[in-house]
């Protein structure tokens, strides 16, 4: 459900990043900007001076992440699976690298809940990061949603996922939901109430396919889209298993590019949509990372070497 019309993406300003891939992006209370990249590197940005520091390296591919509390961040890492970073310390430690077994060959990305109860996704059991594409092409659901208690077990709350990404517990923790990206929606999973333990969508038919998701300070569950859903892709998606294979495995010189893509919407916790905001991709595309702090949007992307930020207007 829309209730907002789509908003003219606003002037954005930059924030330098020194690798390339922030794909997520956090803000703390003291505006200090967090993000990951693709070459492992976790920095910290000041939001005055753009001044960047390196604060430690995972050895893998950093995605989404999150605090544990003010000194501690909870990192998802493509590679090497779940992961925190002492803030203080800048000692990296693992904190699960396989579920039941199964190693975490796509950690994604994480939310927490008040009493330190981590929510985390892995995106596939097929591809690793290097092959996102291929996973989303051949849409073979094998994506998962976790959770890690406190003391450290871990239980599976949905598998069967096609492409699980982003995370994002509700306001009042009633539920998590977690973004579908290969199937352009985001499923719902009931934490309390009646029908605890039960899924359904959330909500389903985006214009763009949806990566990470977070809770701003307005309450809302922010969502970036990385692409536009084309034609192409469902057409692909629709064909016989061996030939979505096929089709995934083509060199990169016979797929067509994507086009230019910026989309971020916002959604109240009954499924409304209550802002849209579209750019033409051109100036900043590929919005993988969003966050809504105190009227202030910050935008990551697994293909900028930079934060992107707008001032939202409610």
């Amino acid at each position: 459900m829309v209730g907002n019309s789509t908003r003219p993406m606003p002037v954005l300003t930059k924030l330098p990043v020194p690798s390339v891939g922030p794909e997520d992006v956090l803000v703390a209370g003291d505006g200090t900007v967090y993000c990951g990249t693709n070459d492992g590197w976790i920095y910290s940005l000041d939001p005055q001076t753009g001044a960047a520091e390196a604060l430690a390296n995972t050895g893998g591919v950093v995605l989404g992440f999150t605090f544990l509390d003010e000194n501690i961040l909870v990192v998802c890492d493509a590679e090497k699976g779940l992961l925190e970073l002492d803030l203080v310390t800048k000692k990296v430690r693992v904190l699960a690298s396989e579920v039941a077994g199964q190693p975490l060959m796509f950690c994604n990305n994480a939310d927490v809940a008040a009493d330190g109860t981590i929510y985390f996704s892995n995106s596939s059991t097929r591809h690793g990061f290097e092959n996102s594409s291929r996973e989303t092409m051949e849409n073979i659901p094998t994506g998962s949603l976790f959770r890690r208690h406190p003391g450290g077990p871990i239980d599976t709350l949905l598998n069967g996922l096609h492409f699980a990404n982003g995370v994002c517990l509700s306001p009042d923790e009633s539920f998590v939901l977690v973004a579908e990206t290969a199937a352009a929606r985001i499923m719902k999973y009931h934490l309390t109430g009646d029908k605890v333990g039960q899924s359904e969508v959330f909500v389903d038919q985006l214009p763009g396919l949806p990566d990470n998701l977070s809770r701003g300070s307005d309450g809302l569950i922010w969502v970036a889209m990385v692409t536009a859903l084309s034609k192409d892709l469902q057409r692909v998606q629709a064909c016989p298993l061996w030939l979505r294979k096929m089709i995934a495995r083509l060199p990169d010189f016979m797929v067509p590019a994507l086009p230019p893509f910026l989309r971020v919407r916002a959604y109240a916790s009954d499924g409304t949509c209550r802002f849209d905001y579209e750019g033409e991709g051109r100036d900043f595309d590929m919005a993988t990372g969003v966050r809504e702090k105190d009227g202030r949007i910050y935008l990551g992307s697994i293909k900028e070497s930079a934060i992107a930020v707008f001032e939202h207007e409610a």
